[in-house]
């Protein structure tokens, strides 16, 4: 009990530190909200005057320091704001491209666990076998190749065979769902096979060991197949700090997700978080770092507190 306090009360120290980070970065980089805004990408003429009544308009005159402690207070107040440059609430914003990351990473979570998985018991059971080193070939090529440089080589090699590009726009789940399917398939693999290598490289480690305890070599002298023996014992025992690693990876799919949007079209809070980058709306761009931030904290908590409910060895103190 005294673990999860610990790490509670960490959860708010993070998220601090995060809204820091991002404040200060989004202060450094040249430009800001104001420009974006009055030359219209570059084709609107202001003046010196215009600029400086728009900055104190939108409260970018005020001291950094008067500007963070504003904004810290209604990111406790859970009052995220109005988008500068959008003239929106950040909170529909937020409400409009959540669904489609969380959709794109859930399908990508979902193919990494059932290929990460069973190539990783596979190379195990099949150890020093040509299936063993073909495979490590597959998951150690996975881990080099860049999510954004295959997406990239993907939609190359897509439009020269099949005269294919992303759609513009997304078709909702419960209009169409194999239409969805079709438009989030493509970048769902990618970017889960780059966590389905980890995956499997975990599995195989973890299945190697089980296989060599002595309750497997008694299970193997009595008789038992090689298939019931991996699928009632072996698997289950195996997949203890995988199922961890698979929340951890869960926060690593939605960021990834992110990078996957702006290559593949998908209006989701990636796509969202680019074009806030490039006019500077620091309201948008703050609260999508931190929203982010949050779900890779909850999610590291979360599993933390399942690996000692699974493994009843754990004991934190």
């Amino acid at each position: 009990m005294s673990y999860i306090v610990r790490r509670l009360f960490l959860l708010p120290v993070t998220l601090i530190l995060a809204s820091i980070l991002i404040f200060g970065v989004l202060r450094i980089l040249p430009g800001d909200v104001a420009q974006a805004i009055l030359s219209q990408g570059g084709e609107g003429r202001y003046t010196e005057q215009e600029y400086q009544a728009l900055r104190q308009q939108l409260g970018l005159d005020r001291p950094l320091y008067v500007q963070y402690a504003s904004w810290l207070w209604d990111m406790v107040r859970l009052d995220l704001g109005t988008s500068m440059y959008l003239k929106t609430p950040v909170v529909k914003e937020l409400a409009r491209g959540l669904p489609l990351t969380f959709e794109l990473a859930l399908i990508a979570w979902l193919f990494s666990m059932a290929i990460g998985i069973t190539m990783g018991v596979i190379t195990a059971v099949r150890q020093d076998t040509w299936v063993d080193y073909v495979l490590r070939i597959v998951t150690i090529s996975g881990v080099a190749m860049p999510a954004y440089w295959t997406g990239s080589l993907v939609i190359l090699l897509l439009m020269v065979a099949f005269a294919w590009l992303p759609p513009v726009g997304v078709v909702p789940l419960w209009q169409d769902p194999w239409a969805n399917l079709q438009q989030f398939i493509f970048p769902a693999l990618i970017i889960g096979f780059h966590q389905a290598v980890i995956i499997a490289r975990m599995t195989r480690s973890t299945m190697l060991e089980v296989l060599r305890q002595d309750y497997m070599r008694t299970a193997w002298a009595k008789g038992l197949g090689l298939v019931t023996g991996v699928r009632r014992h072996a698997l289950k025992n195996a997949l203890i700090p995988v199922v961890t690693l698979s929340g951890y990876q869960f926060g690593n799919l939605m960021a990834g997700a992110l990078v996957m949007e702006f290559i593949f079209t998908i209006p989701g809070l990636g796509r969202t978080l680019f074009e806030a980058i490039n006019v500077r709306d620091y309201p948008l761009v703050q609260a999508l770092v931190v929203f982010t931030a949050l779900i890779f904290v909850v999610s590291n908590l979360l599993v933390d507190i399942a690996y000692g409910w699974l493994n009843p060895k754990v004991r934190y103190r």
